[in-house]
Order: structure tokens, then C-alpha cells, then sequence
């Protein structure tokens, strides 16, 4: 049994949230009584707090609280002890509570856009994570209990000072997808080219000047978003990835085409605008579609 008050229309993206505070409270208690409820999305509600007898619903495995105004963590969450899949993001949660380590069948967990400033040591015991979203947080740098989700898949990390990925970034040996945006990162280290199961990267708007060597043994990368960083040429290595099919080298300080770019079969989707070339760019008539100007 699943129920969704969410909204996708632009303008009424909440079912709840225009009734009165007595239709709401209501509305809620009535939620509360459907006790074999396993999916409950209360996305864009405008709620502050969700009430304590939300706890009955034991049955929950997946619970969507995104885009509200939470300031904390709802206590009641801590009874759905099989909960595989939780959205808090969007919302104004200043602390994260050690209770949430207690979901061993967590899978996806998304954190972003609040305002916490510390992950806690305590979630290395939510082992079965494959989905983390820390996107606009307030925290200062990875934390290491991070790398000990071993079947990690989807890792997000945005708009936050950290200058560095650490090494131990190659422990995540299942990643598929990783997004580091806004940051301040210049160097990327070589253990990121372990990362062998990597189909998407996307480290648009950070600093860096060059990639790791190595970079060509992600050969099952697919797509690769660069834009918006200060390289001026790619490692030789770059030419092994055959698989990629989207490229976006666009804002950067590439002064020619790099010509292991000539070599990727199955490129379909290539940017390069916004880049200082010099001369005229070659044809690239085996790419179904480049942007070169804006």
C-alpha cells in the first residue's frame, strides 16, 4: 500500500499544504491509521513537524519528508525498523540523530540542502547503503565513515569548501555514479581510477588543472561533466575510454581539441563552449552532436 501527497504541478506541489491547520491535522491522523502502509510521500507540505503517532506506521519502507521545513529529524521515524529508503532533503535539519544508524536495511538516504554540519560516526552501521546524497550541507570536508559503505552505488557531494577527494575514495568499489559540484577540489587522486564499475562523473565547478593519469581505466564510463574547471589538455590515457558517450569540457581553458577526443567511438554528446580556442576546431562529423559556441 502506498500513498503519495506530493505534487509534481509547478504551482500546487502539495496536497496538503492548502488546507487549514485543523484540515490538516485531520488529514494526518488519518494517514497515521493505515497501518500496513509501505510508501508515504509528504513532499512539499510546508510541514514544521510531522506528529509522534506517525510511529504506527511500522510497515513504512520507503518515507519522503523532502521540501518541508523540518528543523529536526522526526523522533517517530526511529520506529520503522525495516525502512529502506528516506528523503530529508530540502528541509532545515541543523543535526542529524544517531538513531537513523539503527535502519541496518537502509539503501538510499538523502540528506541534502539542510543545514547540519556534522554525519555521524555511528551511520558506518547503515552497511547496506547504496545511495548517499550530501548535496548543499554544511559539512567541511568527506567523512571517513563514508568509504565503509561497500555497496555504495550513487554518491552526491556539492557547494561545500572541500579541496581534496581522499585516496580512500577507491574503497567504494561498486560505485557507479559520483557528482562532486561547487567544491574547491584541484586534484583528483589516482586511486579514483579504481573505481571500475564509475558510469557517470560529474565534477562540474570545481578547480581542477588536470586529471590523474590513470583516468582511461574507467572504462565503463559513460558520461563525464567537466564543465566549469581550469584543464587546458586531458591525460593520454583519456583515449581507453570507449564507452563514454557524453563529454562536457565546456568553461575551461582548452586552447585547441585535444585529439584523444578523435578517438571515442561512441561519443554521441560533446561540449566545448565557452572554451579560449585558438584557430579554427576540426570536424567532428562521428559526434551526433557538439556545442561549440553559446
Amino acid at each position: 500500500m502506498e500513498l503519495d501527497l506530493a505534487s509534481q504541478d509547478y504551482i500546487f506541489r502539495g496536497l496538503i499544504r492548502h488546507h487549514t491547520q485543523s484540515e490538516k491535522a485531520e488529514i494526518l491522523c488519518l494517514i497515521a491509521g493505515l497501518t500496513s502502509l509501505q510508501r508515504l510521500n509528504l513532499r512539499s507540505n510546508m510541514f514544521h513537524s510531522i506528529p509522534d503517532y506517525f510511529g504506527n506506521l511500522t510497515q513504512l519502507r520507503y518515507l519522503d519528508l523532502s521540501s518541508n521545513h523540518l528543523e529536526k529529524v522526526p523522533l517517530w521515524i526511529h520506529a520503522i525498523a525495516d525502512l529502506e529508503h528516506l528523503n530529508l532533503s530540502a528541509n532545515e535539519i541543523s543535526e542529524l540523530p544517531s538513531f537513523l544508524s539503527k535502519f541496518h536495511n537502509l539503501k538510499t538516504l538523502r540528506l541534502h540542502k539542510n543545514t547540519f554540519r556534522v554525519y555521524p560516526d555511528e551511520y558506518g552501521a547503515c552497511t547496506k547503503l547504496e545511495l548517499l546524497n550530501l548535496y548543499s550541507s554544511r559539512l567541511r570536508h568527506i567523512p571517513s565513515v563514508i568509504f565503509d559503505y561497500s555497496k555504495l552505488r550513487v554518491l552526491a557531494w556539492g557547494v561545500t569548501p572541500i579541496a581534496e577527494l581522499p585516496e580512500d575514495i577507491e574503497r567504494l568499489g561498486e560505485l557507479e555514479c559520483l557528482m562532486l559540484q561547487c567544491n574547491c577540489v584541484s586534484v583528483l587522486p589516482e586511486t579514483l581510477c579504481e573505481l571500475k564499475h564509475l558510469k557517470g562523473l560529474f565534477l562540474l565547478q570545481n578547480k581542477l588543472k588536470e586529471l590523474p593519469k590513470g583516468i582511461g581505466n574507467l572504462e565503463n564510463l559513460e558520461h563525464m561533466t567537466l564543465y566549469q574547471n581550469e584543464l587546458g589538455s586531458l591525460p593520454a590515457s583519456f583515449e581507453n575510454l570507449k564507452n563514454l558517450r557524453k563529454l562536457n569540457l565546456a568553461w575551461n581553458q582548452f586552447e585547441e581539441l585535444p585529439s584523444v577526443i578523435t578517438g571515442l567511438p561512441k561519443l554521441e554528446w560533446f561540449g566545448f563552449f565557452y572554451n579560449p580556442i585558438r584557430g579554427e576546431m576540426p570536424r567532428l562529423n562521428h559526434i551526433k552532436e557538439v556545442i561549440v559556441e553559446k
